[in-house]
């Protein structure tokens, strides 16, 4: 015992502390950052998808994303569109109608089930607007691989 009470460290050890303090607590900020970042990023997607597909209601995460999900993999069910992106199947129903009254998807019979099952399928408009989309995310996308490869 050097007859210091417990509770106050030498200069070295605070310093130690300090900077043992800061490592545990850089991943915590690089997570912050790069989560503001994403938060950017889809803020100005939402802008890109506004002035593309020139319809408010069109230019939130849901609809991008089930245009995205069908031009990724072709035609499926509401039900798997709406597991895909986290929306109930109301939910994803309304965004379908929407998309439909853009023209952008169709529905159609499921020749390989019983012909009442529905599938969901881009239109050649839908395909070119998703194009579009896609053409003008690719710099922010690029961007933000660039911020998480700096973040490493």
């Amino acid at each position: 015992m050097s007859g210091r009470p417990a509770e106050m460290n030498p200069v070295g050890e605070d310093a130690r502390d300090r900077s043992q303090m800061q490592r545990i607590l850089r991943p915590q900020e690089t997570t912050a950052r790069l989560m503001l970042a994403m938060v950017e990023v889809a803020l100005e997607m939402t802008e890109i998808a506004a002035e593309v597909l020139e319809e408010p209601t069109l230019s939130r995460n849901a609809p991008i994303a089930v245009l995205v999900k069908l031009w990724l993999e072709g035609d499926a069910r509401p039900r798997d569109l709406a597991d895909a992106i986290g929306q109930t199947s109301g939910g994803v129903s309304k965004v379908i109608d929407r998309l439909d009254e853009a023209g952008l998807v169709e529905r159609s019979g499921d020749e390989l089930a019983d012909g009442r099952a529905v599938l969901i399928r881009l239109t050649d408009t839908g395909s070119a607007v998703t194009d579009r989309l896609l053409d003008g995310f690719a710099p922010l996308l690029r961007e933000m691989t660039h911020r998480l490869g700096a973040a490493d």
